[in-house]
């Protein structure tokens, strides 16, 4: 596994000193084999920089381009470890609600070797930790549209579509169907 630093400009116009010290806490709290965790954070005036490990074999979209696409086992190999990582995230009162293939990196890029075939979860940018947030934070965090479209279940639209006034869309979590038909069917 390396490391990556993610360069944080607190002059940028959406830098939210808050959400990145929220996104750093969740991070200290990660202790998973297929979870991307926090290596160090070193911080200027300028800068914020979080040094998290990233998966030498890139991103798990990329594996399935360049393979065309995984075997039944190779998949539900895969799967298994998205779903432990997940499982270990919702343990811990953390929910990502940006899961898609982007943000599962594979950690080695040698074929044939275990480390192949192994995912570590990352991108908790959007991600709600319950024990950071107050219980009204926590319930507010929830209520509200975040994550990318592409990856969201179905039903959450049918939420937006007969959402409340306040622009509250009601709690979803990601569903974990729509990666194994993504690892699966893409031939």
């Amino acid at each position: 596994v390396q490391t990556c630093a993610l360069p944080i400009l607190r002059a940028h116009p959406r830098f939210v000193e808050a959400d990145v010290r929220r996104e750093i806490a969740l991070l200290e709290k990660l202790s998973h084999p297929q979870c991307a965790m926090l290596v160090e954070v070193k911080e200027d005036a300028a800068r914020l920089h979080i040094v998290e490990e990233i998966g030498a074999g890139g991103e798990m979209l990329d594996r399935i381009v360049e393979l065309g696409s995984f075997s039944e086992a190779d998949a539900v190999h895969l799967i298994h470890q998205v779903l432990a990582g997940v499982t270990y995230l919702h343990t811990q009162g953390i929910i990502h609600r940006d899961l898609r293939p982007e943000h599962i990196h594979m950690v080695s890029d040698v074929p044939g070797t275990d480390e192949y075939l192994q995912i570590k979860l990352c991108g908790y940018g959007l991600s709600s930790m319950r024990s950071i947030d107050a219980d009204d934070e926590w319930a507010n965090r929830l209520q509200h549209f975040a994550g990318t479209q592409e990856y969201m279940a179905p039903e959450i639209f049918l939420i937006a579509q007969q959402h409340k006034p306040d622009g509250h869309l009601g709690h979803a979590e990601h569903p974990q169907g729509r990666h194994a038909r993504f690892v699966l069917s893409e031939r």
